[in-house]
């Protein structure tokens, strides 16, 4: 994929894959989060407290 990309835009393969991942990490940012994503975040908080709601960490 990256390969293609670069030839569209005349750069290399890497260049091209750091592009992506540089819009892709501000593109996250700024657009709302699937819930799937939501879940996953909501799951990870879970797992640092006990269910006296104080942190284990």
């Amino acid at each position: 994929m990256f390969e293609i990309l670069g030839l569209l835009f005349d750069v290399s393969r890497t260049k091209a894959n750091n592009t992506f991942n540089y819009w892709v990490e501000i593109l996250r940012e700024i657009l709302p989060v699937s819930q799937i994503e939501q879940a996953k975040k909501m799951s990870e908080n879970i797992k640092n407290y006990t269910k006296d709601g104080v942190s284990i960490n």
